[in-house]
This record gives structure tokens, C-alpha cells and sequence, in this order.
């Protein structure tokens, strides 16, 4: 047990060290301080009462000679008793204090949180006050003979016990939920939400460690005499959970190891969202080794036109022809880099999700496609100028630009008033929400449902290869993402795509700072 506390306290130690400044480190350290707090004063307490020496010599695993020391320190039993109680408590409202400031509430007022915070601090002094040994033995004189029999003091003094830590225990219950709502409504990211989750549960057994070791107290120790003028200090009900004192300090070891890897990742998460430099390498589905064999197998097809172009450029006989060809050999070779490009970058499968803009993503896109949305109305409607996301912007780009081609080319013959491109960017909580709409042909209901189907096109093959869609759905996948498309046929489509929403890490920012 000495070793375990000696662990608890290099911990605490270290999670201040890696960041002095972070309210969460802070709020936590609290927690395992008053966890440390707790323990001591219980072995503290048990050092004072000879009925337990075997059975804490058996189950505490203290060296003897810290035992005998314990035993013989001249420390009056009304200290120990508060400092038993006060350290209980400062568990319920750490926990508490924790779970407030490791999560965000958008939907909840800082008011309301603060006026939580402040009636949980409330709680626990008016808690410890009425447990106070002084306060027992004053309230026990106040009130017997003349309004409570000893019989009466005792059952009401054992109802506050009970009642006060039923609300103890549900406390605690309620700072997990918080942690869970939280989790919840976290960005779809499952790096990010498996961290948090790792805490949530970590925290959720510290909160099952409490409550089979700890919970018996706040309470009153003393049995009081009025008569005679004495009392006697009542022992620490251990016999019921004797069973469980085994499991003492392996359980606390396992919840120390899962929390310090799970504060060390968030708070590492955490300063990198900052710094802007945070990156997650992410495997591609193997599904796109068709996207594979497609861009090489067009690749070795354009190179032998281009060859025969190049023979037809070169024949003197054909020398007035060849000057037309000039456009053709280079669309050509324009069409040969950008399948090059796509199938280079398929080769590694994998994404490079960082921090970026998404309104720049999308300005790229359009800026790639200028040329072609000469004869369009474009309208952006966007929140912001700047709206972070964890992406690739290399593929989202790539993405957006399939989607855009393809509401233009839905809206290729149509007169001028009916080329019109709408985007838009919405922020729905955990979700940015991008809709690319047009006022094009529309696809009719038998097509839709084929929409993402490999090699599948409503279109001449000449000019739709049928892959666009399906790698836009595959990427966006890959960014934990969701898409889906609606269109009314002859009326138009809306491509609505869903990409996780990292807005919320502002306020972890503002707690690091």
C-alpha cells in the first residue's frame, strides 16, 4: 500500500508537469489529491483503533514500523475524524469540479454552470460542518434530554449519514453522466471520441472505487454519553467489504495507468489542435484498388493516342491537319497528369488528416474549375472565413471538384437563368454541413439509388466514367464523414455532405490558456 501511495503521488506529480497551465490538468490532480487524501486519513483513522491492527496488517500492507508509528502519533482522534470527512468529500466535489471543466456544454449557460459549481461547494462545507466531531457532540447535548431520547439522536444521526451519502454516490453518478454527454456530442472523430471514452470510463471506475471503499463516510463517529460526560469513537465498518481489500490496490494501479494515458493523449490532442499541426494518418478502404486499375489502365491508353497524335503532328503530308492537333495533344497530356496525380495518390491509401480551412478547400476547388463557371451564377453562403476541420486537402478538394463538375455538366444545356450553383456551409453542433446544389436536370429516383455504385453513370460512357461519386463517398467516409444526395428530377440536385465539427476544441482551448 505504501508503494501505491507513493505511485499516486508521482502521478499527480506528473500530470502537472506536462502542462503547469491547463485547467484540466489541474481539475484532475485535484481529484487524485483528494483520492490520496482519502486513503491516508483512512489509514490514519484504522492506525487509531487496535480492533483492526491484524486485520490492516493483513489487507493495507503497511511495513510494521510505519504502523507502530501511526499507531503511537500524537494526533487528537477529532482531527482524524475531520480530516476522514473533509477528504470524502472533496472527492464528490473535485469530481464534480472535474467534470465541468474536462467537458463543454454549448446548450448549458456558464451562469447555470457556475451556479451548480458554487451550490456543490456549498453542499460540502455545510456537509462537513454537520459532521464535524464538535458539532456531533454539541448538537447530542442541544438536544437530549429534552427534545430527542439517545434511541431518537441515534436513528435521526444514522438517516443524515445515509441521506448525505446517497447523495454522494449520485453525485458522482452525475459527474459520469456528464462525461458521457460529452462523449457524446464530441466531433465525429473516433481518434478524439476514443480518447475521451478511454477518461470516461477510467473516471467511472474511480467513481466504482469510491463507492466500494470510501462512501461509508462522511459520518458521525461518536457514541456520547450525557450522563457521565464521555465518549467513545465508533470503528470503520470493514468487515463487509473484507472481500474486496485484496482487490485494493491492484484496482486503483489499473485505473492510475488508464487515466495517465488518457489525459497524456487528450492534453496532447489538445495542444496540437492549438499549435495547428495535428495530423492522423488514416488508412484508405481496399476497395480503391479499382480506382487503381482504372487510372492505370486510361493512363496506358492516353499515351498510345497521344503517340499516334504525335505521329500524325510529325507527317509532312498531314502538316496542315497537325496544326489542329496541337489542342487535342495537349488536353491529353493535361488528362494524363491529373489521372498520374490521382493514381499516385491512391497508391499510398492513406489520408493526412490535419487541421485545415474547409472555405479555403472549397475556393480552391472553384478557383480549379474558373474556366468553366464563366457561364454560372455561383452564390457561396458561408458563416465564416475561416472553419476548421480535421481533413485531408488534397482529396477534399478532390472531392468537391467531382461534385462541382457534375452539377455543371447537369446544367451544360440549360439556358442562363437555370445555371445556377448554390454552396453552403451550415454548423450544426457536431457537424459542419456543406450543400452543393444546382438548378440542373435533377437524376430521377432509379438512378439515385445507384448514385455511388462503382462505374455506374446515368450518362453517355464516352463522357461519365462513373467513378466520381464513388470515390467522393469513399473519402468523405474517410473523414468520418456522411453524405447523401437529394434531386427532384428536372428541378435540380443537393449534394449534402457532413464532415466533423472541431469548433468545440476553442473551448478546451480557452481552458489550456
Amino acid at each position: 500500500m505504501l508503494f501505491l501511495l507513493v505511485a499516486i503521488l508521482v502521478f499527480i506529480i506528473f500530470i502537472q508537469i506536462i502542462n503547469r497551465k491547463n485547467k484540466i490538468n489541474l481539475a484532475l490532480n485535484t481529484v487524485l489529491i483528494m483520492y490520496f487524501l482519502a486513503i491516508i486519513s483512512r489509514i490514519l483513522y484504522l492506525s487509531k483503533d487496535i480492533y483492526y491492527y491484524n486485520l490492516v496488517k493483513e489487507y493495507i500492507y503497511l511495513p510494521a514500523s510505519l504502523w507502530r508509528w501511526l499507531t503511537f502519533l500524537d494526533i487528537h482522534r477529532f482531527w482524524v475524524i475531520r480530516f476522514l470527512n473533509w477528504s470524502s468529500l472533496g472527492i464528490v466535489w473535485s469530481s464534480i469540479n472535474f467534470a465541468f471543466t474536462m467537458n463543454n456544454f454549448n446548450f448549458i449557460s456558464p451562469k447555470i454552470i457556475n451556479y451548480i459549481k458554487t451550490s456543490a461547494t456549498v453542499y460540502v462545507i455545510i456537509s462537513f460542518i454537520i459532521f464535524d466531531p464538535y458539532t456531533n457532540l454539541h448538537m447530542y447535548y442541544f438536544l437530549y434530554p429534552d427534545y430527542m431520547s439517545p434511541a431518537d439522536f441515534s436513528i435521526m444521526t444514522i438517516n443524515i449519514t445515509h441521506i448525505t451519502q446517497f447523495i454522494n454516490i449520485n453525485l458522482l453518478i452525475i459527474s459520469v453522466l456528464i462525461h458521457f454527454v460529452t462523449w457524446v456530442r464530441l466531433p465525429k472523430i473516433r481518434y478524439i471520441r476514443y480518447i475521451y471514452l478511454l477518461m470516461m470510463f477510467s473516471f467511472s471506475f474511480l467513481g466504482m472505487f469510491y463507492i466500494m471503499f470510501l462512501s461509508d463516510t462522511p459520518a458521525y463517529f461518536l457514541k456520547i454519553s450525557k450522563l457521565s460526560r464521555i465518549y467513545t469513537y465508533s470503528s470503520l465498518n470493514m468487515v463487509d467489504k473484507l472481500k474486496y481489500y485484496k482487490l485494493f490496490p491492484y484496482i486503483l494501479i489499473i485505473i492510475l495507468v488508464f487515466i495517465t494515458y488518457g489525459i497524456y493523449k487528450i492534453t496532447t490532442i489538445h495542444q496540437q489542435l492549438i499549435k495547428t499541426d495535428f495530423e492522423i494518418y488514416k488508412q484508405i478502404s481496399a476497395s480503391d484498388t479499382t480506382s487503381k486499375v482504372f487510372c492505370h489502365y486510361f493512363k496506358n491508353e492516353l499515351l498510345a493516342i497521344q503517340s499516334e497524335l504525335e505521329i500524325i503532328k510529325n507527317n509532312s503530308e498531314l502538316q496542315v491537319l497537325s496544326n489542329s492537333l496541337h489542342p487535342i495533344i495537349d488536353r491529353c497530356k493535361h488528362l494524363y497528369s491529373r489521372l498520374d496525380s490521382i493514381h499516385r495518390s491512391t497508391k499510398t491509401s492513406e489520408l493526412h488528416l490535419k487541421k485545415c480551412n474547409l472555405v479555403s478547400i472549397i475556393n480552391q476547388s472553384l478557383n480549379q474549375l474558373c474556366n468553366e463557371l464563366k457561364d454560372y451564377t455561383v452564390k457561396q453562403e458561408f458563416n465564416s472565413d475561416y472553419i476548421p476541420i480535421l481533413g485531408d486537402p488534397f482529396y477534399l478538394e478532390q472531392a468537391f471538384l467531382n461534385i462541382i463538375q457534375n452539377s455543371l455538366d447537369a446544367m451544360e444545356n440549360l439556358p442562363s437563368d437555370r445555371k445556377n450553383l448554390i454552396i453552403k456551409i451550415q454548423n450544426l453542433e457536431q457537424w459542419n454541413v456543406i450543400e452543393i446544389s444546382d438548378t440542373g436536370i435533377g437524376i430521377t429516383q432509379n438512378n439515385i439509388q445507384n448514385i455511388f455504385t462503382p462505374f455506374f453513370s446515368s450518362h453517355p460512357i464516352s463522357n461519365h466514367w462513373g467513378i466520381g461519386l464513388t470515390l467522393v463517398y469513399k473519402l468523405i467516409r474517410a473523414h468520418e464523414g456522411k453524405i447523401e444526395i437529394e434531386s427532384i428530377y428536372q428541378n435540380g440536385t443537393t449534394v449534402r455532405i457532413l464532415l466533423p465539427n472541431i469548433n468545440i476544441m476553442k473551448t478546451l482551448e480557452r481552458q489550456i490558456n
